[in-house]
């Protein structure tokens, strides 16, 4: 499932470290929901069902400040599993109205709505971006290493969704996967005060329609739950 969750901010500003004020406005409303649920959806170290992107209506960036055309943005929150999509759903319902603190800034989610979903018929898919893709390498010491979208950062985008996926699907339907650059560009983010290399733009991915769909709804690469990788289907 699919919502959008139009808010007004209080200034026109924002950080671009937002993606973390955005996981806290998600855990804070389901920590009010209910805390079991939040507790089995945030806590459990295997990888999360969903994902999201933000709409921000950007007039110029300086530093590490987004200066904003006005001072509304929308979420988009896609999650794969149906009943964690509902709990999602009462969550943001009773957070609407409420105030939630950004830093110096804060904002107030207004409106929530369900969005149309498509359905992945085919064995194959041409994505676009909504949100950038990580491509994340743990090496030895539990170092982080991050690609860009080239051959060298397919090979371990390829080798982590297979890794992450092996206990969702057979080995048989994942044996056939290919991932293929159409327009991609590199870009820099910021996240917990730390920056690193992501990609936006359109790919290719050949696989079983059911691998698809479930990336399509889950989100595709590294962090997916913290605002990364969130696609939108374009052929």
């Amino acid at each position: 499932m699919r919502f959008e969750i139009r808010c007004k901010l209080e200034k026109k500003v924002i950080s671009t470290d937002y993606r973390r004020k955005i996981l806290s406005f998600f855990k804070g409303s389901l920590e009010e929901y209910n805390k079991d649920i939040k507790k089995a959806i945030y806590d459990d170290p295997k990888r999360r069902n969903f994902t999201f992107s933000v709409y921000l209506p950007v007039e110029r960036i300086e530093k590490d400040e987004i200066y904003l055309r006005n001072n509304y943005i929308k979420i988009f929150l896609s999650v794969e599993n149906m009943m964690e999509a509902l709990h999602f759903l009462n969550a943001l319902i009773g957070s609407r109205g409420k105030t939630f603190s950004m830093g110096e800034n804060s904002f107030v989610a207004e409106k929530i709505h369900r969005r149309k979903e498509k359905e992945i018929i085919r064995g194959e898919a041409v994505f676009r971006t909504l949100s950038p893709i990580v491509i994340r390498e743990v090496r030895e010491g539990r170092n982080s290493w991050y690609h860009d979208f080239d051959e060298k950062g397919i090979e371990i985008l390829k080798k982590n969704t297979l890794y992450n996926l092996k206990d969702k699907f057979s080995k048989s339907l994942l044996e056939e996967f290919e991932i293929v650059p159409i327009k991609t560009k590199r870009t820099v983010v910021n996240f917990y005060k730390s920056k690193f290399p992501v990609t936006l733009g359109d790919f290719y991915i050949k696989g079983d329609k059911k691998i698809l769909n479930y990336l399509y709804k889950s989100g595709f690469g590294s962090r997916s739950s913290a605002g990364f990788g969130m696609l939108e289907i374009i052929e």
